[in-house]
Order: C-alpha cells, then sequence, then structure tokens
C-alpha cells in the first residue's frame, strides 16, 4: 500500500537503520568524550527506544496542535519543533550516560 503506514518488515528496516546511525553518533561520542564510560552499542540502543517511544507521539501531537492553532501554515514549523524534541532527546542520552561526570569541553 503505497503511502501508508509500513508493515513489520517495514519498521524494523526503518529502526535498524536508525539504531546504526545512532551507534556511529555514539562511537563518536565516545571519542570526543572519553570520560562517558557506557559502551556505544547501550547509548545507541537507549536512544533508540527513546525514539521509537517518543517519536511517534511527539510527531502526532506537534501536527495536531499545528493544525489547531495554524491550520493554513506549512509544515516547516512542525519539522523546526521535531528538530528541537530531537535534540532535546540526545540531551537527555547524554544525561544519562554522562553520569554526572566533569565532561570536557570541546575546543575547536
Amino acid at each position: 500500500m503505497l503511502g501508508g503506514i509500513p508493515g513489520p518488515l517495514g519498521a524494523a528496516a526503518f529502526v535498524s537503520l536508525k539504531f546504526g546511525g545512532y551507534l556511529l553518533a555514539a562511537a563518536a561520542l565516545k571519542k570526543l568524550q572519553p570520560m562517558i564510560t557506557a559502551s556505544a552499542l547501550k547509548i545507541a540502543a537507549a536512544r533508540t527506544v527513546l525514539g521509537v517511544l517518543i517519536g511517534p507521539l511527539f510527531t502526532l501531537a506537534t501536527v495536531w496542535l499545528a493544525s489547531l492553532f495554524a491550520p493554513d501554515a506549512s509544515l516547516y514549523g512542525v519539522y523546526a519543533i521535531l528538530f528541537c524534541v530531537r535534540v532535546l532527546i540526545w540531551a537527555l542520552v547524554l544525561l544519562i550516560f554522562s553520569k554526572r561526570a566533569e565532561l570536557s569541553v570541546l575546543r575547536l
């Protein structure tokens, strides 16, 4: 069914690709911040679970609120809000796995 909800195989492929990307991001994060002791696998798994649980809820809520308050507006505002939500989810993951360690400031 084109444009519909993906079946179990499509959902599994989506989650697998997201997990792979999060695994690469977690490995890069661990290189930048050696004080984070959790494995990249654990960080990626936590980010994937949070994304799967929180992502659809925030997407539906954001689209619903946008349709209530700005029915003629474009979806760019919705995407901007969802971008901020994704940043906040990463911040939550960092908070969970940093264990209040003194993280060094990355200087470019």
